[in-house]
């Protein structure tokens, strides 16, 4: 037992000896390494702060448009068209609009006309919302029954 016990001690003082001669296998407590572990990644944030790019701020909008509006010609009928029928789709808006004008209007301007869509829509309900937040409230007691008995 006392010579293996000498060897670990034999091998401990000879690791501590070639990490002083600067040996690249070097044995350090755990304090030591938690220390130098510690100083490396405070080490690398900074590097990583100095060495990576700086990000550009997007530009706002300038509010122009960079093309010409593809359905100015037909501006008012559209929306007359989803008044009439509410459910109608795009895609047989877009072929309504190349029957009428097959020179202007191509399936190329199908994803503009799909926003257009949405926006009016979402227009249309905010409208619907603020028309009914101005109409007086109903009480029950006022309210008519529909089905006696039901309400």
């Amino acid at each position: 037992m006392r010579s293996c016990q000498s060897r670990l001690a034999l091998l401990i003082s000879g690791q501590q000896a070639s990490a002083m001669a600067g040996d690249p296998l070097t044995w350090q407590t755990p304090e030591q390494e938690k220390r130098e572990l510690e100083g490396f990644l405070q080490g690398l944030q900074a590097l990583w702060r100095q060495s990576r790019p700086l990000q550009k701020k997007p530009k706002p909008r300038q509010g122009r448009r960079s093309r010409v509006d593809p359905f100015e010609a037909h501006a008012d009928l559209i929306p007359q068209w989803l008044k009439a029928e509410a459910d109608v789709g795009s895609q047989e808006l877009l072929e309504r609009l190349i029957a009428l004008d097959p020179e202007r209007y191509g399936p190329q301007h199908k994803r503009t006309l799909q926003r257009r869509i949405r926006d009016w829509r979402v227009a249309r309900v905010q409208q619907c919302l603020e028309s009914a937040a101005q109409r007086p409230e109903t009480t029950t007691e006022t309210r008519e029954k529909v089905l006696p008995g039901v309400n």
